[in-house]
């Protein structure tokens, strides 16, 4: 049998809110949630994380400013001062490169694809997806909503 502290952990369900640029914690007993509430996990296949390597923050910025204003994307997050290692013209290369990393829905893939590609200073620019297999439902959400038209 599991300690009495760690079933009392399972029994609870904590998740963050984030409200402008301050976090709350809030802890919520399980038996409190239900298949409602709009913040518990669902599944999905219409949502893709892209990856896309940039040589440096300014066109990082602009890939994913393009990608935003195009709606192409709810979300980019600028991972500075990655290292990659990898094989060019025949030879092992390292190179210090910022990651973006793209939140977006399946209908707008491959429409990023062909705004990086025609926005990217590389000769082959990483473009890499993958799909989500789930995420909180409220968050999977304004993920489609935010690469939606906006209703007038």
């Amino acid at each position: 049998m599991e300690p009495q502290h760690l079933l009392n952990r399972r029994a609870e369900f904590k998740f963050y809110l984030l409200t402008n640029t301050v976090k709350v914690r809030k802890t919520l007993p399980l038996k409190e949630l239900s298949t409602q509430d709009s913040f518990l996990f669902v599944k999905t296949t219409a949502h893709f994380i892209a990856l896309v390597t940039a040589p440096d923050l300014k066109t990082a910025r602009l890939l994913a400013k393009v990608a935003l204003e195009g709606r192409l994307v709810a979300c980019a997050n600028l991972v500075p001062k990655i290292e990659s290692h990898y094989w060019w013209q025949g030879k092992i290369e390292r190179a210090t490169e910022v990651l973006v990393i793209f939140k977006t829905t399946r209908s707008k893939l491959l429409p990023l694809e062909k705004v990086i590609l025609a926005n990217h200073p590389y000769d082959t620019p990483e473009f890499v997806s993958f799909p989500l297999t789930g995420g909180s439902k409220r968050y999977l959400d304004w993920l489609t909503a935010s690469v939606s038209k906006p209703k007038r």
